[in-house]
């Protein structure tokens, strides 16, 4: 079954914002596949499974708009895959981000 969850993650001025999206869980196997987002000048768009940084992708791609940024990511038990944003401008940055995953 494929999921999504979406969250408003804002990253203060020059500082780096993330939030929990999916949490690997005893008896379901989850696998993060693709995430959207708006786009953001002055952004870069992160993903992470625990400190391992998955995703790396310039707020100002136009792919952001027209296309999800293609994952291929299984959860382990007990991991959590965050996203977020990194603000390089004085001025702070929020955007929707949205995960899809699949879960078995």
């Amino acid at each position: 079954m494929i999921r999504s969850k979406s969250i408003d993650v804002t990253a203060a001025a020059g500082k780096e914002g993330l939030e929990d999206f999916v949490r690997g869980i005893e008896g379901k196997t989850r696998r993060v596949t693709e995430i959207w987002c708006e786009q953001a000048a002055d952004g870069i768009l992160r993903g992470y499974l625990e400190s391992d940084q998955i995703v790396d992708v310039s707020g100002e791609c136009d792919q952001l708009v027209t296309n999800g940024v293609p994952v291929d990511l299984e959860v382990p038990v007990g991991k959590v895959f965050s996203a977020g944003w990194q603000d390089n401008a004085a001025a702070g940055i929020t955007g929707f981000i949205t995960v899809f995953y699949e879960e078995t």
